[in-house]
């Protein structure tokens, strides 16, 4: 006869596989436990040991109020508002084996070491060329080897024999690692009037799981402890175990808490002898703490949007040209404050939910202790009101106050990104159309000499006859431009007398000389600020400073600023590149004002090559053109102060072609920027950090 494997199920008639050994199986349809027959009185089980719950339910209903207000997302009020639905100790079936393991093991073992090799870098010289050079540098290189041992080892097992739908693998591991435990001779009225689990596997599925325990767990343990090197990899391990007898049935305590709270259950589980070793099945989560600390980043979000906005309307040319400089040290700023308040705001409300979760723990440990009927000492009770006393709730943890803070907080923080923006809009117009003050560099009051030509208008015929006179009279000047000079015979500016002049390092006199020309004091090249004075009276020896010169070892590296008789602003050059540079040149003073910019040209060899800007005495743009080797050539465009388009010009080497006037504000665009605006602007700031430096020039 073949042997049964299933029977129906008493209660809804589905068909039960039979565990081989088991004293019950458990319907996975409904549930129903159904009691199998007893094995014949040689194959009866024996219980041989217990080991006995070593707590009380203070202790465990303690230890689940801990691990209940413990999660940094627990409920403020968990404590208060959950109800207990459970809490006892149950006995849980297990069989206990030892004996020896025989264990063999291979793997790889990997040792660091350093190697160097050869790199190479490219660098550039002053000069603009590159080259590689060679540099050494180090790694970390692994050496693998292989590596291959045994050992034997004694073990003590347990293997929880329970049914899996009584409790977890997860809670039959943690009694199983939760050893040593001390075990007794089983007497059941040392049971403490708990009940007991059935046992669901027979001793020869127990000692088949007390054998697997050991070769998976206990053997990689003790493999592992040979390892070598800094890395290890591709373990092998196998084991043989044998008993040093029949294996042994018994029981160990469980602990079991089960609380409910806004309509859910929550349970956890515990060994039962220390409570040693615990497992959390779920717990409550406060969301709306969540929302509150999200919400204190809003101000950082809204200074992120606003720079945001403001970079794309800059890189879009939707606003004024924009200084960066202030815009960034004010969002960089706006942002970490911003940030720092997010943050502060988010451990305020974090570390005052502990306090609180904490508070409510003790209050709860000393309503426990009062209810058990062991009063505490005086002292140890003073201690546990003191920490169970309601903490202050700070400032910034008050949500409350959200509607009203939140709000502000944001608008000062787009405020401050708005006032970045709109200063640094006023001061790149400062520097870009207003120059910067140089009334502290003047003797007295005059009239410039205009480098492009007195003349010149904004009209596009008068601009393309004077244009010469830019490269023709600004030319000169300590080392201009770059161009080897003698220094005893360096050319004067238009208004300066034919007269030698003389180049000062500091108080130091320089002398130039070579091909190229290399400029020295007491035989060191020349670095930083030079300036030159020259005879501009008839009185002997009254010189007067004409030029500012930026010098890099020994050579003209930098912008040149020039001045006229009676200190004024006369205008500043720097270089693009070899042959090409970039001129700025200014109105007079008036009334001790800041001196205006009036042109902006890109000069070669000379003459005008490039972008002509010019503007009026009030800052306003007023001609654009564009010039190829001294003479006007495609469209140049006339502007009124309003900045609508006055009249175009289409120009071919000089010649005018065509020709359209424009009644003010019929035609507006977009205005046009300096192709060299970048350097232009650069230029213009590092000039302001020239001028400081200036001598007294008398």
């Amino acid at each position: 006869m073949d042997p049964i494997t299933q029977i129906p199920c008493p209660n809804c008639g589905a068909d039960v596989d039979l565990l081989p050994g088991a004293m019950a199986v458990t319907c996975p349809y409904c549930g129903t436990k159904i009691p199998l027959a007893k094995p014949e009185p040689e194959q009866a089980l024996v219980m041989e040991f217990l080991v006995q719950v070593g707590v009380d339910k203070t202790a465990l209903t303690g230890l689940a109020h801990g691990l209940m207000s413990a999660p940094d997302n627990a409920p403020d009020d968990i404590l208060e508002k959950s109800q207990i639905e459970e809490a006892g100790f149950y006995y849980v079936p297990c069989y206990m084996g030892q004996g020896k393991f025989d264990y063999n093991w291979t793997a790889s073992f990997g040792f660091d070491r350093e190697e160097a090799y050869t790199d190479y870098d490219t660098v550039t010289d002053r000069d603009g060329r590159t080259e590689q050079v060679a540099v050494t540098r180090y790694r970390t290189v692994t050496d693998w080897r292989p590596a291959s041992g045994n050992g034997v080892a004694r073990f003590l097992r347990l293997a929880c024999a329970a049914d899996p739908s009584a409790i977890s693998r997860q809670v039959g591991e943690m009694l199983e690692e939760s050893v040593p435990y001390t075990p007794i001779a089983y007497n059941i009225n040392l049971m403490g009037g708990y009940p007991s689990l059935d046992f669901a596997y027979s001793p020869e599925q127990g000692a088949s799981a007390l054998e697997s325990l050991v070769i998976n767990k206990d053997a990689p343990s003790f493999a592992h402890k040979k390892a070598q090197g800094d890395h290890q990899q591709d373990w092998s391990i196998d084991a043989v175990v044998t008993f040093d007898g029949p294996v042994k049935a018994g029981l160990i305590p469980l602990a079991k808490f089960v609380y409910s709270y806004g309509g859910k259950n929550y349970v956890i589980w515990a060994e039962g002898t220390k409570l040693s070793s615990y497992i959390v099945e779920g717990a409550p989560i406060d969301k709306s703490r969540g929302t509150d600390k999200s919400q204190g980043y809003i101000p950082m979000w809204v200074t992120l949007g606003s720079i945001a906005l403001t970079v794309v309307l800059a890189l879009t040319e939707v606003m004024p040209e924009l200084e960066f400089t202030p815009f960034i040290y004010a969002s960089v700023g706006t942002f970490l404050f911003s940030l720092g308040y997010g943050a502060l705001r988010s451990v305020s409300i974090s570390n005052f939910s502990k306090a609180l979760r904490e508070a409510t723990f003790w209050g709860k440990r000393l309503e426990l202790t009062d209810n058990s009927g062991s009063p505490l000492p005086d002292e140890e009770r003073r201690d546990l009101l003191e920490k169970s006393r309601p903490p202050e709730k700070p400032f910034l943890a008050k949500t409350d106050n959200d509607k009203i803070i939140l709000p502000i907080l944001s608008v000062l923080c787009a405020l401050a990104i708005a006032l970045a923006v709109f200063f640094g809009i006023n001061e790149y117009d400062l520097d870009f159309f207003g120059g910067s003050d140089y009334s502290a560099y003047s003797t007295d009051d005059g009239q410039s000499e205009d480098p492009v030509g007195e003349n010149q208008t904004a009209g596009a015929a008068s601009e393309g006859q004077n244009a010469g006179a830019v490269g023709e009279n600004q030319s000169s000047g300590l080392a201009s431009e770059g161009q080897s000079q003698d220094s005893s015979a360096t050319a004067a500016s238009q208004t300066t007398p034919d007269q030698p002049g003389r180049g000062f390092y500091n108080q130091d006199e320089i002398s130039c000389s070579g091909s190229p020309e290399i400029c020295q004091v007491s035989g060191t090249p020349v670095n930083g600020l030079v300036y030159e004075l020259r005879d501009l009276s008839d009185e002997p020896s009254a010189y007067k400073f004409v030029s500012l010169v930026t010098f890099s070892d020994g050579r003209v590296d930098g912008p040149v600023v020039y001045f006229e008789s009676n200190g004024d602003f006369s205008y500043a050059s720097s270089r693009l590149n070899d042959n090409q540079s970039l001129m700025v040149t200014y109105y007079p003073k008036e009334n001790g004002n800041r001196q205006k910019t009036k042109h902006v040209a890109e000069l070669k060899d000379d003459d005008i090559d490039g972008d002509f800007f010019s503007y009026d005495s009030e800052g306003n743009l007023s001609y654009v053109s564009k010039y190829v080797n001294g003479e006007l050539h495609g469209e140049s465009i006339d502007y009124y102060p309003d900045g609508s388009v006055s009249a175009k010009t289409l120009y071919d080497r000089g010649s005018s072609k065509e020709n359209q006037s424009y009644q003010p504000g019929e035609l507006v665009e977009p205005l046009p920027v300096f192709s060299q605006n970048d350097f232009l602007h650069e230029t213009l700031k590092k000039v302001d950090e020239m001028l400081p430096q200036i001598p007294n020039n008398s």
